[in-house]
């Protein structure tokens, strides 16, 4: 084929879902794409709290389609007690994700979101609270550089950086 390629179009859209059955993308009164609420939503539940061992958490949860569709996962994280949420993890549905425990920061009002979607319909579940250890401050000397020699009556230029599990 000797046409130059077409750029990539990407649509994003909020479309209400009450009562909507299914959404298409048509270009010129021709259907490129659909897609259709299957009968049933997704389940999910969060049958123990997060796990936590040297410097990762484990994250477990069950989830199901009866429609059998296949089902996506986000896991959210929340060091105020549900306040306010940070997403740490998105991927297939595998029923648990290894993640490093500075992204569950410390926290003694801790809760895990976990969301589930078929592509068209979402179902949440939502943990008890639970203390987070987090994980011990990331540090690292910036200067001197390794290996640098310079006189000993010269002054010497220190420098560092460390951020806590909240990156701060």
């Amino acid at each position: 084929d000797s046409r130059p390629p077409q750029p990539i179009l990407t649509l994003d859209a909020v479309v209400p879902a009450a009562g909507v059955a299914s959404v298409g993308v048509l270009s010129n009164g021709v259907t490129l794409a659909t897609r259709k609420k299957s009968a049933h939503p997704p389940t999910v539940t969060i049958p123990r709290l997060p796990s936590f061992r040297g410097h990762n958490a484990v994250v477990r949860w069950r989830a199901a389609d009866p429609d059998r569709d296949a089902i996506d996962v986000e896991i959210d994280y929340s060091g105020d007690g549900g306040r306010a949420w940070n997403p740490v993890w998105l991927g297939p549905n595998r029923g648990q994700a290894r993640l490093p425990a500075r992204y569950l920061s410390r926290s003694t009002h801790a809760r895990i979101r976990v969301v589930v979607g078929d592509g068209f319909q979402t179902t949440t579940a939502v943990s008890r609270r639970f203390s987070s250890p987090g994980a011990p401050p990331s540090v690292q000397i910036l200067m001197p550089w390794p290996h640098l020699g310079q006189p000993n009556d010269a002054p010497l230029v220190l420098s560092g950086q460390a951020f806590d599990d909240q990156s701060r």
